[in-house]
């Protein structure tokens, strides 16, 4: 059978074509999908997969014995051990059919990694204790997919945040969690040489009309009035649209290399920040966590060179300050950073502070002054969007 027709047995309408080489490799070897040995010893050694670990245990027996699906799994395990990050987050994820093989499938073409990502943890000097913690984000996404889909597995959206660990491209300190990363295309960012002002420029977008959302954002989908924004440079001067906070500038400026530099662009090395659920982002702690992951890049991961902060958040929308003072801790971490907006559904604090399942704006519960905030805002027709930021502190 063809790899396409097994993909497509599995609920997948496209995945990478080099997917099909590996396929041709593998697809008359006799071993097994799902090794349960394996997942036995990651449990009894770290504790990978907790409350979880019977669900496991059962949805590889359902692989192994589903020819289709052990035909995957095996195709996309040895092509993910084979590939960078960004290609291992192109692997697609089957939707969702109610069955609690299907939720998990994704979490199989994963667990042939762990063992690979503790070799290179190690490698690089973390102790068991702190991969024993790495490794405990394999529980913590099976919960929060239980969360917001009743039924614990691996969407699409947590294979992707899962690939980071797999791939050993992420690590905890402080309470907060801190990627190798690079810039993504946005935007430039130049810096006045006399003042010191950090202003973000728009590389390639098409903006809606009011300025305040790239078109496609929710609620920003008409295109009538749009305009486009770039970025270009001569000899002499950096020309484009920059970010003015809570919109993005209609006009095209000039930037005199004699007076703007360029600090950073995109492709440039950077520690992309996670917040996880709960944790301390005062002041002082984020400080401390900073100090802490830049030693832990300096001392580990010597070739990645950038070690400036970079975010993608809701928390970075600037439509919070319409409703958190300065002094909170969102709004100080915010600040921290020069940001411009991204393309968004408007949907990301539900999950994360609103339930991702609920019957109405109306019955969402006002128990702080953000949820109160976010709630007004949603129950007005508007939307929280994601921004991109780069700290310079």
């Amino acid at each position: 059978m063809a790899f396409s027709a097994i993909a497509a047995q599995i609920g997948i309408e496209a995945y990478p074509e080099a997917m099909d080489r590996v396929y041709d490799k593998i697809k008359d070897s006799k071993a097994l999908a799902c090794d349960l040995n394996l997942i036995t010893e990651l449990e009894q050694e770290y504790g990978v997969f907790g409350e979880f670990f019977d669900d496991v245990c059962q949805t590889a027996e359902a692989i192994n014995g589903d020819k289709n699906r052990s035909l995957w799994v095996k195709t996309a395990a040895v092509y993910a051990k084979e590939i960078s990050l960004p290609e291992v987050k192109k692997i697609p994820v089957p939707s969702a059919d109610g069955s609690k093989v299907t939720a998990y499938l994704p979490l199989h073409v994963l667990i042939p990694l762990i063992p690979v990502s503790v070799k290179e943890y190690q490698k690089r000097g973390f102790s068991e204790e702190e991969i024993t913690g790495i490794l405990a984000n394999y529980k913590t996404s099976l919960s929060i997919v239980r969360e917001q889909t009743g039924m614990p597995g691996m969407t699409d959206v947590y294979f992707n945040w899962q690939s980071n660990f797999a791939k050993a491209r992420i690590y905890q300190t402080e309470g907060l969690q801190f990627e190798l990363h690079t810039l993504p295309k946005g935007a430039v960012y130049l810096k006045n040489c006399v003042s010191g002002e950090i202003v973000a420029v728009l590389t390639d977008s098409l903006f809606h009309t009011t300025g305040i959302q790239l078109v496609g954002s929710k609620g920003f989908e008409d295109d009538k009035g749009a305009f486009f924004v770039s970025f270009a440079e001569d000899d002499e001067n950096y020309y484009g649209h920059r970010s003015l906070g809570k919109t993005v500038d209609r006009q095209k400026s000039v930037f005199p290399k004699v007076k703007w530099e360029c600090v950073a662009k995109p492709g440039d090395d950077c520690l992309s920040i996670h917040i996880p659920r709960k944790a301390d982002i005062s002041p002082a702690t984020l400080d401390k966590a900073i100090a802490s992951a830049r030693r832990i890049l300096k001392e580990r991961f010597p070739e990645h060179k950038g070690d400036r902060i970079y975010a993608a958040s809701w928390i970075l929308d600037p439509t919070l300050e319409e409703f958190l003072p300065d002094s909170s801790n969102l709004m100080q971490f915010a600040h921290r950073f020069v940001r411009y907006p991204q393309k968004s559904d408007g949907m990301h604090v539900f999950g994360f502070i609103f339930p991702k399942r609920f019957e109405s704006y109306e019955t969402l519960p006002e128990n702080s002054t953000l949820t109160r905030g976010l709630k007004k805002v949603y129950m007005e027709g508007r939307y929280i969007y994601y921004y991109h930021g780069l700290s310079f502190e």
